[in-house]
């Protein structure tokens, strides 16, 4: 599988909110970059997961805060 299609992948787990899923995906993606050296695309795919993780915290933590 492309570095491509494993983003297309995490894009469409994140459409399903499989956050985690899609950060597996994103994950797999930066590897395959990182062997093409393509540092603008791994430096935009740590983004894409660091929001990510942002979002997941955010709703946890709002979950919490409704028990």
């Amino acid at each position: 599988m492309t570095a491509a299609e494993l983003v297309a992948k995490a894009e469409a787990a994140i459409e399903e909110q499989d956050y985690e899923g899609a950060i597996v995906f994103y994950l797999m993606a930066m590897e395959k970059y990182e062997e093409l050296e393509d540092k603008a695309q791994i430096a935009a795919l740590k983004k894409k997961i660091e929001a990510l993780e942002e979002k997941q915290a955010q709703e946890q933590s709002s979950v919490s805060g409704n028990n």
